[in-house]
C-alpha cells in the first residue's frame, strides 16, 4: 500500500470514529433533553402530551399521498425560477484556482442503486414546502 492510499485510509477511519462519536454524542443529548422534558411535564398531563407528539410530528402538516407528477415536477420548476429571479442581479462568482498537488483525477457512474441508498439514508425530516414526504420516498413508493 502506497503511503498515500494508508493517509486516505487512516483519514477515511478518522472520519468515520469522529461520524460515530458525533453521533453518540446527539443521541446521549437527545435522550437527556427530552429525558427532562419529559421529568419537567410529569405534573401536566397536557403538557406531557404536547412533549411526546412533538417529536413523533403529530400536529404538524398533514401529508398527502395524492400528489401527482405534475405537481412535484411544477414544484421543481417553479422554484428554480424563484432561485433563478431572486439571485439575477447578483454578482456571478469567483472560482479560485486548487491547491497545488489536488487533482480530480475520475468521476465515478452513478448507478440507479446509488441513489435509492442515499434517499434511505436521509433523515425522515418533514417539510411542508416539500411535495413529497421523505418518508414516503423512503418506502419505496417513489423509487
Amino acid at each position: 500500500m502506497s503511503d498515500d492510499a494508508a493517509k486516505a485510509a487512516d483519514a477515511k477511519a478518522a472520519s468515520y470514529n469522529q461520524r460515530r462519536l458525533y453521533r453518540e454524542r446527539r443521541n446521549r443529548k437527545c435522550t437527556e433533553f427530552y429525558r427532562d422534558k419529559f421529568e419537567a411535564s410529569t405534573s401536566n398531563p397536557r403538557r406531557l402530551w404536547n412533549t411526546v407528539d412533538e417529536p413523533l410530528g403529530r400536529g404538524g402538516v398533514p401529508t398527502s399521498s395524492t400528489i401527482g407528477i405534475e405537481v412535484f415536477q411544477q414544484f421543481f420548476v417553479d422554484k428554480m425560477a424563484n432561485v433563478e429571479q431572486s439571485t439575477a442581479d447578483t454578482v456571478p462568482p469567483t472560482f479560485s484556482r486548487v491547491r497545488p498537488g489536488v487533482c480530480l483525477q475520475h468521476f465515478t457512474a452513478l448507478t440507479f442503486d446509488h441513489v435509492v441508498s442515499a434517499v434511505h439514508l436521509l433523515p425522515d425530516k418533514l417539510s411542508a414546502a416539500d411535495p413529497l414526504p421523505t418518508s414516503l420516498l423512503k418506502r419505496g413508493h417513489i423509487l
